[in-house]
């Protein structure tokens, strides 16, 4: 099952909305998913945040911050660095 979603595409000036995509549309099971969501409020305001989930593994990724994985779970296991700088601040 091959299936794609342009999140963003810099020649066309496109950025997706806010999203969810349940893990059966992805070929996966219930638990699993694909969301994204902009950030709102304070040094924040802007970020998108997109986080993928197999229903047991789910990761962080910040496009507009160069791709990074911000932190992520395992179960219920946090996965990643505490930084002081509790908000993930936009670039600009």
């Amino acid at each position: 099952m091959d299936k794609s979603w342009v999140n963003t595409d810099t020649d066309c000036s496109f950025s997706a909305p806010d999203f969810h995509i349940p893990g059966r549309q992805l070929g996966l099971e219930d638990g699993a998913y694909c969301r994204k969501q902009t950030l709102r409020g304070g040094r924040q305001s802007g970020v998108e945040i997109i986080e993928i989930s197999n229903g047991l593994l789910s990761l962080r990724v910040c496009p507009t911050r160069g791709m990074g994985i911000v932190d992520g779970a395992l179960g219920a296991h946090f996965l990643g660095w505490r930084s002081p700088v509790r908000e993930i601040v936009h670039p600009q």
